[in-house]
This record gives C-alpha cells, sequence and structure tokens, in this order.
C-alpha cells in the first residue's frame, strides 16, 4: 500500500511539471510572437506613420515587460525551491510603489478592457520591504486578475492605513474561487479545477510565489471569494515589522 501511494505521488508530480512546462510555453509563446509580429513590421514598413510606429514600439516595450516578469517567476521559483532565495530590506514609500507598479502594468489591463480605479493612502509611512519582490506580488495579483475575470473586467486597488497594520487590496468582478478550493491556491502548481474549461493558462506559480514573499516579510494574505462575482486578496502588513534580510 505504502508503495502504491509512493508510486501515485511520484505519477502526480510528474503530471503536474508536464502541466507546468505546457502552460509556460504557451504563456512565453503570446508575449513573443507580439514582439516578433511588431519587430518585423516596424522593420519591412518604410511608410508607418510616426503615431503607428510608436504604437508598434510601446508594444514592444510592454510584451518584452511582460516576458521578463514570467521568466523572473520562474528563476524566483528555482531559487526557492533550492533555499537560495534572498530578500533585501530596506524602507521603501509602499505608496508610490504601489501607485508606480499599477501605472507600469495599467497597459495590460487596459488592453484587455479593464477599468482600473485605486484609492491609495499617501500618508503611509515607510515600510521595511524588498521592493522587487513587492512589484512582484503586485504583478501576480494584477495578471490573474485579466486571466480570470469573464464578463465583468473591473479591478479595484486599495492600500489603507488602520491601528498597528497597514492593508494592501487588490480585488475583481472574475469568475471567483470554490471555498473547498481557497485552501490549495497558494500550492505549487495548483490550479482551481473550476477554471479547467476557462479560457486562461498559467504557470501555477504566481501565488506560490506570492505566498513565499508575503510570509517572508513576516505579513499575512487573506483571500475572500465567491464564484461568479470575484475574489478579494487582502495582504496585512504590521507597521512594528523589522527586518534586515530574510530568506
Amino acid at each position: 500500500i505504502v508503495l502504491l501511494r509512493d508510486i501515485n505521488r511520484e505519477t502526480d508530480s510528474m503530471l503536474l511539471k508536464t502541466e507546468f512546462v505546457h502552460n509556460v510555453s504557451h504563456e512565453l509563446k503570446t508575449p513573443l510572437s507580439l514582439i516578433r509580429l511588431y519587430g518585423e513590421t516596424l522593420l519591412r514598413k518604410n511608410n508607418l506613420s510616426e503615431e503607428d510606429r510608436n504604437d508598434g514600439l510601446l508594444i514592444i516595450t510592454k510584451e518584452s515587460e511582460r516576458l521578463s516578469y514570467m521568466i523572473n517567476n520562474i528563476l524566483d521559483f528555482s531559487k526557492i525551491e533550492m533555499g537560495r532565495k534572498e530578500f533585501d530590506l530596506k524602507p521603501w514609500n509602499l505608496a508610490e510603489v504601489v501607485m508606480n507598479t499599477m501605472n507600469s502594468y495599467r497597459y495590460h489591463l487596459e488592453k484587455n478592457g479593464f477599468q482600473v480605479s485605486a484609492e491609495i493612502d499617501q500618508n503611509i509611512p515607510k515600510v521595511m520591504f524588498d521592493k522587487n519582490a513587492v512589484e512582484g506580488i503586485l504583478i501576480n495579483l494584477f495578471s490573474n486578475v485579466i486571466k480570470f475575470s469573464k464578463d465583468t473586467k473591473e479591478m479595484v486597488l486599495k492600500l489603507t492605513k488602520i491601528p498597528e497594520r497597514i492593508s494592501l487590496e487588490v480585488a475583481d468582478k472574475g469568475i471567483g474561487i470554490p471555498a473547498a478550493e481557497l485552501p490549495n491556491i497558494f500550492n505549487r502548481f495548483y490550479r482551481v479545477k473550476s477554471t479547467a474549461d476557462f479560457d486562461a493558462r498559467g504557470s501555477g506559480l504566481g501565488l506560490t510565489l506570492v505566498k513565499h514573499i508575503i510570509d517572508a516579510h513576516g505579513w499575512q494574505v487573506e483571500v475572500k471569494s465567491t464564484p461568479g462575482q470575484g475574489s478579494i486578496f487582502t495582504i496585512s502588513i504590521p507597521l512594528n515589522v523589522k527586518k534586515e534580510t530574510s530568506t
């Protein structure tokens, strides 16, 4: 019985890794195809208007950024698996980092038809965190908003200060997550079963990285979701957490 369980676990692990490779390949293909398409267009057509040329350059730039995000996810996950992921914690203006990250990703949200609103408290004190890692949290959450929204395309970003902590919230009106699956969403390679027929692919690493980064900072994350109505990811940041480095 023990041997059969070990074989089943190994088989499940292999299937997850195979699906991971398939999904990553598919996800990387989209930005690469757009970069190549617009790069070739700019090279071959000399009669493009300045507006069309600038639009093409913008698409190449933004898709290159998206490709970089995806590759960084894979590299970060690899470092975590090997126990080599380190965080450089310094005092940062969280409101500024949140707004800058949202603005840098706004192109992808608006290109996909999203209405984006933000409620950012500018009076929040500086917090100790790894800037690149927190940007990664936000980008992964924004990416999921795009992937798992269907008819109602809205995203609300909130950053507020409440007694002894800061609340960072990303809310959408997407397809939602069943309550029974919420405990599993931060597991590596995990994909919500109810999204199997939904046209969205991902590596299954995004939320795993989000949880690892949050834990390493001494923060907490809470997820509320209703199928068919959307999800709210809330990150709680204690104001008294002081660290210099973390792994």
